[in-house]
């Protein structure tokens, strides 16, 4: 089981943190809501997370995700690395596969003032 960030692309509804069951890779999809994930990952290494978007997202035409990008802005993704679209899924690495989304990460949602619900299924 891993412990996930799920930051939806509506400005209205809340980031919730999820548990990741099983084949992680079909829960990331049902959360994105898509077929084909993009993994989005800061500059440089040992920062221990990562986001997944929907690839297709921007051809889809799915609303900006200002929230994930400033989030992700704020842990280590350059800026003017471009806009996330539609919702997204901060993960941590284990150096094995997944890992729970790193605490920093969820510090930095308390300290970015974002609505936090603490466990959705």
């Amino acid at each position: 089981m891993t412990l996930a960030l799920v930051v939806p692309s509506d400005g209205e509804k809340p980031l919730y943190l999820t548990v990741i069951d099983g084949d992680a890779l079909t829960d990331v999809y049902r959360h994105v809501g898509c077929d084909v994930v993009e993994a989005i990952r800061p500059t440089y290494e040992g920062v221990g997370w990562h986001a997944y978007v929907d690839e297709e997202g921007a051809l889809k035409g799915l609303p900006r995700n200002v929230r994930a990008s400033v989030l992700a802005y704020a842990c280590g993704r350059p800026e003017g690395s471009g806009m996330l679209v539609g919702d997204a899924v901060f993960l941590g690495e284990n150096g094995s596969g997944e890992g729970d989304v790193p605490w920093r990460v969820v510090i930095a949602v308390k300290e970015l003032d974002y609505e936090l619900e603490e466990e959705q299924r």
